[in-house]
């Protein structure tokens, strides 16, 4: 948990923040300093006893000494440690003492089966699709186990994920869409997710089931959803790393990347038309993304001024940048993306359908926020005019055949192409200008078009 304190300092650049909050990462790192021991035969500094949470790894045991995912957040906790010091210009003694234990740690290995060893002896897991994939820590969050700079680990998290299976509950679901996302693999990170968004693992509000409700799984979507957009972790900007063909054209704005960036992007036929990048702070922009490999312009926003930049790879773009300013790289002829703000928003949908006012003034919009083969998910905001309301009723007509199938934040009726939706009673009176969102999952064998119009009626 302290190590969270060096990420947050990585993406904001709070110096307040760190020093506030230094204490307790010093306090964690010096908890390690005085538990860990020495292996008897590998000499390396390990936690013992521990376990690889929560999979045996022979029958009826699961005590061990050192395991792959305890190495891999003390690697973290101990390098967070020393830079944070370093950043503070405090504790040069306690940093020395620091770095000589984590180079005493075990380093990730890969095992027989071409996987990222759990423990330190290559055992084989007694339940091979366990839900749990711990020793994948060094892959996600951290940035232990990257593509371009530790590629055989990279490929055995690769062959450990393939062993695991994509099957699990909701928050196991999530952490192997971020894992294939970081693996730069769009098809199966979204695979994942469409596995996740069903109806077996979410309640109708979108909770996610395990069966009982836990959070992890709608937090750890959302973040692999982020991490299919945009990588940040292996210090440089990498945009669209794992676009999925089901997202051919897109756009989102607001996305922080470690360094204090924060970024836009559009693309169409899955190919990026332009990537804004907005610097909180002087400093060293490196960018990674395939729009680089053919012609693009790059400016700066804030003068139109063309900075100077360098090359180090074929797709990826190097420069100086200065705080406050908003730099574009475009493909010509592309569409451009919205100039980043602190609000991220995504938009793949159709043009949202609105309802003429009621009587009192309401109003209801119709989008569909998602789509799958024979499938999609929508939701329609109400919005109360100048009075408030107490009861409303939205009614369309489906042009295509489309069926709901699950509701929330309503009750509903279809009858043909023809649905009728009321709210229900816990919804309470919307105050004057106030709006509030029914949702719905629904099946369609054709083209998915929103209706044309709608009508809103309130009490």
């Amino acid at each position: 948990m302290s190590t969270l304190i060096w990420d947050h300092y990585q993406f904001t650049g709070d110096l307040a923040f760190l020093q506030a909050n230094y204490p307790a990462l010093r306090g964690a790192a010096q908890f390690f300093l005085d538990t860990l021991v020495v292996h008897p035969t590998l000499n390396y500094l390990v936690t013992n006893p521990s376990n690889s949470p929560e999979l045996p790894h022979h029958a009826n045991a699961s005590v061990c000494a050192g395991p792959t995912m305890d190495n891999q957040i003390l690697r973290d906790l101990f390098d967070a440690a020393v830079r944070a010091g370093e950043v503070l210009g405090v504790d040069a003694t306690f940093r020395s003492q620091v770095r000589t234990a984590r180079d005493r740690l075990p380093p990730s290995r890969i095992g027989s089966r071409g996987n990222v060893q759990e423990w330190l002896a290559d055992w084989v897991e007694t339940e091979r699709t366990h839900r749990h994939v711990s020793h994948l820590y060094g892959l996600h969050p951290s940035n232990q186990i990257t593509k371009r700079g530790t590629p055989a680990l990279h490929e055995a998290a690769r062959r450990t994920l393939e062993l695991r299976g994509d099957d699990g509950t909701g928050w196991s679901l999530a952490w192997k869409i971020n894992f294939w996302a970081r693996l730069e693999d769009g098809a199966r990170a979204h695979k994942l997710l469409r596995d996740l968004v069903r109806t077996d693992r979410l309640a109708p509000n979108m909770f996610d089931l395990h069966p009982s409700f836990q959070i992890d799984g709608n937090f750890g979507a959302t973040s692999g959803i982020a991490e299919m957009l945009l990588h940040s972790h292996a210090g440089e900007l990498n945009v669209l790393p794992a676009l999925p063909s089901a997202w051919p054209t897109g756009r989102v704005a607001g996305l922080r990347g470690r360094g204090g960036h924060t970024v836009g992007m559009s693309w169409s036929n899955g190919q990026v038309d332009e990537i804004t990048v907005r610097a909180d702070r002087d400093g060293t922009l490196r960018m990674r993304s395939r729009l680089f490999t053919g012609g693009f312009t790059f400016v700066d926003a804030a003068d139109g001024s063309t900075p100077a930049t360098t090359r180090p790879e074929s797709d990826v773009v190097q420069l100086t940048v200065r705080a406050g300013h908003t730099y574009r790289a475009a493909r010509p002829g592309g569409t451009p993306s919205p100039t980043p703000t602190a609000t991220p928003t995504t938009s793949t949908s159709p043009t949202p359908t609105t309802s003429s006012p009621a009587p009192s003034g309401a109003r209801a919009t119709y989008a569909v926020t998602g789509s799958w083969s024979g499938g999609f998910q929508g939701e329609v905001t109400v919005t109360a005019g100048a009075t408030a309301i107490r009861g409303w009723t939205v009614s369309w007509t489906f042009p295509n055949g489309q069926v709901i199938n699950q509701i929330w934040g309503g009750s509903h009726t279809q009858s043909g192409a023809n649905v009728t939706v009321r709210n229900v009673d816990y919804n309470g009176t919307l105050a004057a200008g106030a709006s509030t969102t029914f949702g719905f999952i629904g099946t369609v064998t054709g083209a998915n078009n929103p209706p044309t119009n709608l009508t809103c009626t309130t009490s």
